[in-house]
């Protein structure tokens, strides 16, 4: 199909689609889907510990997050077809449950009333947070919402970490593409507030845990980065007052866009907004999942597409290109030329690694996000009051699960 776009054309043909065979690594994915708790009148609300009580209800997969205006899913782990219907029908049956007790969930990365009060909860890592970055930044994080998407780690040290240096390459796409709150600061319009607020402001002290990390060279030079910033980390911690040895470890003192979990052997790409129209995520997704399958396949080296992507052949340089294009992307989003010509490049390098039901998913959500000003911007920019903008951005939620679980019917 040819996707003819403000954007530019992208074409995808079916022949370009990988078949999975059995004795090839799988890449099983698991989702994590923040939501923003509102009442039946579309106000934010803290009232979390309702709509978990309801979840525990039903079994349904759900956990706490840092406040009490956030709940978050948590997926089984499997395929890509397995979580997208599974995503829909548990949240399609929370949906209707806290529905009749007049509660409603949207995924957003932002309130919208951005003066909202979050309450924290109750929990030691994140009365530990609050304590390490202070109150008042510690208020940004118990307001912001994400997708994080757990990918399998292939067990060759190779090929693990050109899994974690195409997860952070990919970092510029997955926050332009899903993001649904904007806001200004000093006379600059910001596309993306939830990574700006999170990775420039909240995380100011502490920029290798809350900002792209850029690429490796190795699995080895990787791991001894992780050891030397954690003990740095745990240094000025305990400076104020505050252990973190007892809540974290050197993979998860790491809050920004990608992290290793040697629990369940996975990389979490953590750079994706929470996002009404769930197509748009799982498109964004499937992409990601498609240009790491060639990595795993080896059909390419990954210094082969850092240079595609950077120009730079020197990881360093190639960080600093990246964290630079990062920066733009959370500034101006796909309004920038630069970061357009960047995400088209990474697109169809990962459409290249798409599995045949992927397709189908993936032109659709190019159709709605690779856009200069998407339909879920152009609600949240409208001039209307934000109970009305939530009620629209709730029926796209709504009618975005149906569409998702039908891509596969």
């Amino acid at each position: 199909m040819n996707i003819k776009l403000d954007l530019g054309d992208l074409y995808i043909d079916s022949s370009m689609a990988g078949v999975h065979t059995p004795g090839t690594f799988p890449l099983n994915i698991g989702s994590e889907v923040e939501l923003l708790v509102l009442t039946d009148s579309f106000k934010e609300a803290n009232n979390a510990q309702k709509v978990l009580s309801t979840a525990i209800e039903n079994n349904l997969f759900f956990v706490h997050e840092c406040s009490q205006c956030n709940v978050e899913f948590n997926s089984p782990p499997g395929s890509m077809k397995y979580v997208a219907i599974e995503t829909s029908r548990q949240l399609e049956q929370l949906n209707e449950a806290i529905g009749k007790q007049g509660v409603r969930l949207v995924p957003v990365d932002f309130p919208l009333d951005h003066a909202f009060k979050a309450e924290i909860t109750d929990y030691p890592r994140y009365i530990h947070k609050q304590q390490l970055i202070g109150i008042e930044k510690f208020d940004i994080c118990k307001r912001i919402l994400g997708t994080h998407v757990h990918f399998d780690l292939h067990p060759d040290p190779d090929v693990k970490i050109a899994q974690i240096n195409f997860l952070a390459l990919f970092d510029p796409l997955a926050i332009t593409a899903t993001a649904t709150s904007r806001n200004s600061m000093n006379g600059i319009i910001i596309n993306n507030w939830r990574v700006y607020s999170y990775r420039y402001l909240a995380h100011e002290e502490f920029p290798f845990q809350g900002d792209i990390q850029g690429v490796y060279s190795s699995y080895k030079e990787y791991v001894e980065k992780l050891e030397s910033e954690y003990a740095k980390f745990l240094e000025v911690s305990l400076s104020k007052g505050v252990d973190f040895s007892r809540t974290s470890n050197r993979e998860n003192a790491i809050w920004g866009p990608i992290r290793v979990n040697t629990k369940y052997n996975t990389v979490e790409m953590r750079s994706m907004s929470s996002h009404p129209d769930m197509i748009t995520v799982f498109s964004v997704l499937a992409l990601a999942r498609g240009g790491l399958r060639r990595i795993i396949k080896k059909e390419t080296s990954i210094n082969d597409i850092v240079y595609s992507l950077t120009g730079k052949n020197n990881m360093a340089e190639a960080s600093a290109h990246l964290k630079n294009i990062d920066y733009k992307a959370t500034l101006h989003g796909f309004k920038s030329d630069e970061v357009v010509e960047y995400c088209k490049k990474l697109i169809l390098f990962c459409i290249d690694g798409l599995e045949e039901d992927e397709e189908k998913l993936v032109g659709k959500g190019l159709e709605r996000f690779w856009q200069k000003t998407s339909l879920v911007e152009s609600i949240v920019l409208a001039d209307k009051t934000n109970e009305e903008k939530y009620s629209e951005l709730h029926h796209i939620y709504v009618e975005s699960l149906n569409e998702l679980k039908n891509i596969w019917s």
